[in-house]
């Protein structure tokens, strides 16, 4: 699937309104009624007539028969039908056999089939036995039908129902087998990936590595061929004149067959896609079936669809003076407000819109109503539909303006951090539900007044520094603004406020220590209080390093604490003890004593 481009407009830097712009290649997801894209753009094309729908399995040829058509449905099963105007006849039911070609030699049909590579007549009686798995291919050079078949590479010519020549060209499916002016046989294979020209001696005019080789046609002295990667998802369309073969054009899909169509070749695709090219591959125009393409038949003037795994059968009939096409579902999100469309355009055309809120076009979705102006739908998902009323109208492209019914972003929590002692981070969770770009102002509140202390910030947290600030308790202020998204006169913001959320504390613990000596050892206690936050005691004995005090009660968790301090197996002599208090905010109280033990 294509992105369709979507632009904005800018104003003073603030996106204001918005617009789907549909042209070009973008076209080619939407649907086609009788309508084809051009260089113009959108127009009326072929008219493309279903003829029959059997609603199953895979339709591989159709053969002119008597006042009708022959054709065959390949699956799980296979039926051959009588086809006549859009009423079918069932003539033959095959079991264990696909038939995936058809010739007409003068009002004898040959079918042929695999696995097993049996030709049949529509009787179901074996006309020819070829000892192969497939019978890919027939042509005819004069009275001489020639028979196309894998795994081997054999070519059979026959004649009265006898075999008058076999070519052998090794390892290789016979796809497609060209006679060119009624003298010259070229043939297409598979698996070798080869062109290979037929005559008093076989010569290779072409190699492809990589790739299986089929649909010759010819249009004067050039002769065009495709080539399928062995993987299946890329195809090339060469052209040949004499030895000479360059490539003109390639895709990312599957093409199943190529035919001459009023002076340019038609590309069908396994995605339904059709493409006209000219003999130099400039794409000249394109337009979609729903089914994916087996192949293209013509018989006399009358062109045929044939479809994979729906089995129906399409008509392509003269150009059309009327015409639909439909978008692809142009999706938006929840909120979105849609406004006027802008085409440029030739000619009478009607446009129509529908809406919904699922992806897919439903039961739920809104009927066609008329473009008038403004489309006015309150759905997140539209879809437009064109009608040509006329032969030369056209629509080159599409703009679909549209903007968002605003919401506000949302904070849902805030918390914090001391980074160090005059610095904490600040954090929080923010979203916008348009997914608008947000941005932050951070304001500090102490008696009444906001100070702002982080602006126009793009994260979702910063750094906020307490050096200047006096001690106290405070606030926490967080605005936010989707004002990169919109412009100064529909932005939105929300904020959020914590009335005590941070405080500022300078102040150190208070710190008492007292001395004793008991049964040969020194015991230290105290008592730390703080007026703001839990906190914690330590010690070092003549000058070491600092050691956890004991809290009497087994944890530092609280602001007012005792603890005690246990000196044992001390040496003789002068001793000094240093006792620090710390709170959370990092202020100490530090107290030293010295005693003699």
């Amino acid at each position: 699937m294509r992105k369709i481009t979507i632009l904005l407009v800018f104003s003073f830097l603030y996106a204001t309104e918005k617009f789907y712009n549909i042209k070009g290649e973008d076209f080619m997801d939407g649907e086609f009624m009788n309508t084809m894209l051009t260089e113009k753009g959108i127009q009326p094309g072929y008219i493309i007539e279903e003829l029959v729908d059997f609603d199953e399995n895979s339709v591989w040829d159709i053969v002119k028969y008597r006042d009708g058509y022959i054709t065959a449905l390949t699956g799980e099963r296979t039926i051959v039908y009588f086809i006549k105007g859009k009423k079918t006849r069932k003539l033959l039911e095959l079991k264990n056999l696909d038939v995936i070609s058809l010739f007409n030699l003068r009002g004898k049909i040959f079918m042929g089939t695999s696995p097993g590579g049996v030709i049949l007549s529509i009787e179901g009686d074996t006309l020819f036995s070829t000892s192969q798995s497939y019978v890919w291919s027939f042509n005819l050079k004069g009275d001489t039908v020639l028979v196309g078949t894998g795994p081997n590479g054999i070519i059979f010519y026959i004649m009265k129902g006898e075999i008058v020549k076999v070519d052998t060209l090794k390892d290789a499916h016979i796809m497609d087998i060209l006679v060119k002016d009624g003298k010259t046989v070229f043939v297409a294979t598979a698996n070798s990936g080869k062109i290979y020209r037929l005559g008093k001696k076989i010569d290779v005019v072409y190699e492809a590595k990589d790739y299986e080789l089929n649909n010759l046609t010819v249009k004067g002295d050039t002769i065009f061929f495709v080539g399928l990667s062995e993987s299946g998802d890329s195809s090339r369309v060469y052209r040949m004149v004499g030895n000479r073969v360059e490539r003109i054009f390639k895709m990312g899909e599957a093409v199943n067959d190529m035919i001459l169509m009023d002076g340019n070749l038609m590309l069908g695709t396994e995605s339904g896609s059709i493409y006209f090219i000219d003999g130099r591959g400039h794409l000249k125009s394109y337009t979609r079936i729903k089914d994916g393409i087996s192949g293209f038949k013509k018989t006399g003037k009358k062109v045929f669809i044939l479809t994979l795994d729906e089995g129906r059968i399409f008509l392509i009939k003269k150009r059309a003076s009327r015409g639909e096409y439909l978008t692809d579902v142009i999706k938006g999100k929840d909120g979105i407000r849609w406004g006027a469309v802008e085409t440029v355009s030739r000619g009478s055309i009607s446009m129509f819109v529908r809406g919904g809120n699922t992806d897919e076009v439903d039961e739920e979705w809104t009927p066609w109503r008329a473009i008038e102006g403004e489309i006015k739908l309150k759905k997140r998902n539209i879809q437009i539909k064109i009608i040509f009323n006329q032969k030369n109208a056209f629509v080159k492209s599409l703009k679909i303006w549209y903007n968002f019914i605003n919401r506000p972003p949302f904070i849902s929590s805030v918390d914090w951090s001391m980074d160090s002692s005059e610095r904490a981070k600040v954090f929080w969770d923010a979203e916008d539900p348009d997914q608008d770009m947000m941005v932050f102002n951070v304001y500090l509140i102490k008696d009444g007044f906001d100070i702002k202390v982080g602006k126009d910030i793009t994260d979702t947290y910063c750094y906020l520094d307490f050096e200047n600030f006096p001690e106290g308790s405070y606030g926490l202020k967080i605005v936010a603004s989707d004002s990169l998204s919109h412009s100064p006169y529909d932005f939105l913001k929300t904020e959020k406020i914590e009335d005590y959320f941070i405080y500022i504390d300078r102040t150190p613990p208070r710190l008492d220590i007292y001395i004793s000596k008991k049964n040969g050892r020194i015991e230290v206690k105290g008592r730390a209080v703080d007026n703001h936050s839990r906190l914690s005691v330590r010690y070092s004995l003549d000058g070491g390093p600092f050691i956890r005090a004991e809290p009497m009660d087994g944890l530092f968790d609280e602001r007012d604490e005792r603890f005690k301090i246990t000196l044992e197996n001390l040496n003789r002599g002068n001793h000094l003890i240093t006792v620090k208090a710390e709170d959370e905010y990092g202020n100490k109280r530090v107290v030293s004593r010295f005693f003699k033990f």
